[in-house]
């Protein structure tokens, strides 16, 4: 076998009775590339056919092709924990058949999900994270040194010196945990990796504690409309976006009792698209209000459009509420850096990865929280239709809470209920893979999401639950069956703080434990959210 490594070979065997490398050109390779013992070696099989192979230094484990190295695998006994074995890497090519992580609160869920983004900004994949509580913003504070500055301007104390001590605790926390797997060198290198060639912004609309984040394009067509193929796909595309408007206009009202002025706008919003008439920003609300003031047509179906629209003041109050979002306080959504996909892809001026975390602590009403999720999912969705296939992962859409505040108000809601959220995501997960896009989801609230949708992500990620309910729903989803799913459930009845089953598709699972991860792990109050640096 031959051992590529920048333009020199290294011959060598392995011994599959031993599970060894070995040969006499493996030692000169170690001189040359490991500077301490600490140092995990990684082999990569390459070209089975030609028995080519590569290997690595922990320092460069997590380059571009090697595996996600999210923990550590559990030998088992049966259900039983046994001992931490090696680490377990995760193909980069299961992001583009989608990730699911479930977990009750204090299970981890959230730090497995930050080792998620951590491993594929490591490969230059772009990452948009939609933060709802405030878990993920903490990301902005890449720890590579054991200076407790670095954290201290997030500790809670009356005094200097207190927030200082506070800092360092966290930080021996923060290194002891690293330490299950990783040297605290090699953490250190990762760590001053990501602070300097990831762009990281905390985005907040309608709010200016971060980079206030503008959505302009809540009702325009996409920039190349002709990327649209046929007249049902722009009808679909016309009514995720007009019931995502309505939703915000409407707050918890049936679709039912205000099914006319979803026709309504729906027809506009068509009739504007097909003219070439703007619908951007304040000025494209302006001119929706004009339409619906004298509409470029006469009927809807059979109907004249008075008769359609004109009853119990319908009109008039959609005019009112349509008027209500340029002016008062609904006015700063339009305020800020507009959303655009441009903003969430590497730029020539810089070409750093972006990690893009919107943070939405400040938008308390369920429906503009939708809405928010369906404009970054339409946004990314619009750039999608016009890229060639790949077999590579382009750009990551995390989204932390999709069980939100439960029942009618999850992001990802089971039937009957529906919300723009949902029919956002759903367009990703079943397109994104074709064109390298990747959705990972995640919820601590498995009862309140819709597991049949879900069950189009292909790698789903279990920890601990706090009820059968939610076992047998999570499971049921992961297609589980017989011996192998007695096995996980019992798993899960016992699973600690980072413990996982891994369920990649098919009848197979891998238990792991989660690694720690390279970022000062806090949620972040939106007051806070001014004191994190934005490179």
């Amino acid at each position: 076998m031959v051992l590529d490594d920048e333009g020199e070979r290294y011959a060598l065997y392995v011994d599959f009775a031993s599970g060894m490398l070995c040969g006499s050109d493996l030692r000169k390779w170690y001189g040359r590339h490991v500077e301490s013992g600490e140092e995990t070696v990684l082999f990569e099989l390459t070209d089975a056919e030609a028995g080519r192979a590569r290997l690595t230094t922990g320092e460069a484990s997590s380059i571009r092709g090697a595996g996600l190295r999210i923990g550590r695998t559990w030998s088992m006994v049966g259900a039983i924990k046994d001992a931490l074995g090696p680490a377990y890497c995760l193909d980069p090519e299961r992001l583009l058949t989608h990730v699911f992580v479930c977990g009750a609160t204090g299970s981890g869920k959230t730090v497995l999900a930050k080792a998620l983004l951590e491993e594929a900004l490591l490969r230059d994949i772009p990452c948009v994270a939609i933060d709802l509580k405030g878990d993920i913003s903490s990301m902005a504070l890449w720890i590579d040194s054991e200076d407790p500055a670095q954290i201290e301007r997030l500790m809670s104390g009356d005094t200097a010196s207190q927030r200082r001590l506070a800092a360092a605790e966290a930080l021996q926390r923060h290194w002891r945990y690293l330490g299950e797997m990783l040297s605290k060198d090699e953490a250190m290198r990762t760590a001053r990796r990501l602070r300097t060639e990831v762009k990281t912004v905390v985005y907040t609309p309608r709010v200016s504690r971060g980079v206030q984040l503008a959505f302009p394009a809540a009702i325009a067509a996409p920039d190349d409309l002709t990327a649209v193929t046929g007249s049902g796909e722009l009808d679909e595309l016309v009514r995720t976006l007009t019931d995502a408007f309505l939703d915000r206009l409407y707050p918890g009202t049936s679709k039912q009792k205000i099914a006319n002025e979803r026709s309504f706008v729906f027809e506009l919003v068509r009739t504007a698209w097909l003219r070439g008439q703007d619908l951007h920003g304040k000025q494209g609300i302006a001119r929706l209000l004009r339409l619906i003031q004298e509409p470029p047509f006469s009927r809807i179906g059979e109907l004249p459009v008075e008769q359609f629209i004109d009853a119990e003041n319908r009109r008039n109050r959609l005019m009112n509420k349509v008027n209500g979002l340029i002016s008062g306080p609904d006015a700063q959504w339009f305020e800020g850096t507009p959303l655009s996909i441009d903003l969430l892809l590497p730029g020539e001026e810089d070409p750093r990865v972006p990690l893009s975390i919107i943070n939405l602590s400040d938008v308390i009403e369920f429906e503009d929280r939708s809405f928010v999720v369906a404009q970054v999912a339409n946004t990314i969705h619009n750039w999608m239709r016009t890229q060639q296939g790949t077999t590579s992962p382009r750009l990551l859409l995390f989204v932390d809470e999709i069980g939100g505040g439960g029942g009618k108000q999850a992001l990802f809601a089971s039937h009957p209920y529906e919300c723009a959220a949902k029919w956002g995501l759903n367009y990703l997960v079943r397109q994104g893979r074709s064109f390298g896009v990747c959705v990972v989801l995640a919820t601590q609230n498995p009862g309140d999401v819709d597991y049949r949708a879900l069950s189009n992500c292909g790698t789903q990620m279990i920890g601990r639950l706090g009820t059968k309910r939610d076992r047998s729903k999570a499971l049921e989803s992961a297609s589980l069956s017989g011996a192998l799913r007695s096995r996980v459930d019992a798993f899960l009845t016992d699973a600690g703080p980072g413990d996982f089953a891994v369920l990649p598709g098919g009848n197979a699972v891998q238990f792991i434990r989660s690694r720690w991860i390279h970022s000062h792990h806090t949620p972040i109050s939106p007051t806070e959210i001014e004191r994190l640096p934005q490179s």
